[in-house]
């Protein structure tokens, strides 16, 4: 035991004197006990609360990285898409598969 402990032991302090929840306390005594006890609320309210926001944040972060993955992927497609129906590619995809050809003009006929 320390020197402080000592102290406080031969001065009449004791753990057991200490009356938190009496009911025979002042109204002075319930001031401050229920301000002790909401700032004990309010700090643990403001632990939950952190732990909440970053849970959260984290949540946002990987719908950002997914949201950025996606927007690529898109990017690809949309080229790939325009890529694939350019009108030269549509015409030579029409030629190799089913043997089409640009018909010759005697061939044409305008309908009025």
């Amino acid at each position: 035991m320390n020197s402080a402990a000592r102290a406080l032991l031969n001065n009449g302090f004791s753990v057991a004197r200490i009356n938190w929840i009496s009911v025979a306390n002042t109204p002075y005594q319930w001031m401050v006990q229920s301000f002790i006890l909401l700032v004990l609320i309010s700090a643990f309210g403001l632990v939950m609360m952190t732990n909440e926001t970053r849970d959260l944040y984290k949540q946002v972060r990987a719908a950002q990285i997914q949201q950025d993955k996606l927007q690529v992927q898109y990017s690809q497609l949309t080229l790939e898409n325009s890529t694939l129906l350019t009108q030269a590619r549509i015409a030579q995809q029409a030629h190799d598969k089913y043997g089409m050809t640009q018909p010759e003009k005697k061939q044409l006929f305008v309908l009025s």
